[in-house]
């Protein structure tokens, strides 16, 4: 062999040394995490029927490879927390009363429709949290124990959010929500704002909201200061807040449960590549896409993940 084969035949073997040490260091550094993702009509109602192909993921901006997806209706630890405050609005004494029965019979009847291995707990909060049941199955005998909406001054919001964001995560299931029944409103706790959002982020609880809000009219909701506030928390962690008032039909109330409870059930767990050393212990973006072709008859629709998560 002449010496000029021999340096081009040692020059391919060093390439192929190189690719397969980078491809193998690739494969190293990237690892599946998975995203409960919720794709919902314009009526907040979960579609069904997607494939791996019909989403598009992306970290920090870069295009990342799905590779499954799982759809079966799963269980999930849930917890319920009430906003026991005097600043639930409310046009009197009567009509507070009436609604806080409306929302009394909806979380009766979200315990009774959702997964029956579903675990939940349940606790109302004004200036502290008071823990009415830690973990229970689909058992109403928890609704016999509320006090009635709005008796009390003063609301721990911030606080009664983390301490139950914690307990949700010794849930027995992987799912994991939240779901807070309140105008947003705090003057009370002693987290913040920001250390709220912060632990929502590094959880993988998904946080969902029955806003309260003082006024019925959809176009009147822009502009208040604490639905607002559940609105950012839900779109941190994926979730849905759906804006309800005392004035609401009982009929509205009822199909905000009614979308909550299907939320529940029926979300896709996407499986995508991340890194799994790059920027550790920072914030990485994510952003999922719907791919699919327009269809007659296939209504607008609207996807729900995760803002992000910590690496």
């Amino acid at each position: 062999m002449n010496s000029q084969r021999a340096k081009r035949l040692l020059t391919l073997i060093a390439l192929l040394l190189v690719y397969s040490f980078s491809h193998t260091l690739a494969q190293q550094h990237t690892e599946p995490r998975a995203f409960n993702v919720s794709v919902v009509d314009q009526d907040g109602k979960p579609y069904s029927g997607l494939k791996p192909e019909s989403f598009a993921a992306f970290v920090n901006n870069s295009p990342r490879k799905i590779l499954s997806l799982t759809t079966e209706s799963t269980p999930v630890s849930v917890g319920l927390l009430i906003d026991n405050s005097g600043s639930m609005p409310a046009e009197n004494k009567k009509a507070g009363a009436e609604f806080g029965q409306r929302l009394t019979d909806e979380i009766m009847r979200l315990l009774e429709s959702g997964n029956p291995e579903n675990d939940y707990f349940v606790s109302q909060f004004d200036k502290k949290l008071s823990q009415t049941e830690w973990w229970t199955g689909a058992d109403n005998s928890v609704i016999s124990k509320l006090e009635p909406l709005g008796n009390y001054d003063g609301t721990a919001l911030f606080d009664a959010l983390y301490l139950g964001i914690q307990h949700v995560t010794t849930g027995r299931h992987s799912r994991r929500a939240i779901l807070i029944i309140s105008d947003g409103h705090d003057n009370g706790s002693k987290r913040t704002r920001k250390e709220t959002i912060q632990l929502i982020k590094k959880s993988d609880v998904t946080f969902y909201a029955i806003a309260i809000s003082k006024r019925e009219e959809e176009s009147k909701f822009v502009g208040e200061h604490g639905v607002d506030l559940l609105d950012d928390l839900a779109k941190v962690s994926g979730g849905r807040s759906i804006r309800l008032s005392s004035q609401s039909r009982p009929e509205a109330v009822a199909a905000a449960f009614d979308t909550i409870v299907a939320n529940l059930r029926e979300q896709y767990r996407l499986f995508v590549e991340t890194d799994n050393v790059a920027a550790a212990g920072k914030w990485q973006k994510v952003k999922v896409e719907l791919n699919v072709p327009k269809e007659n008859g296939r209504p607008k629709l609207y996807v729900h993940s995760r803002q992000g998560y910590y690496q």
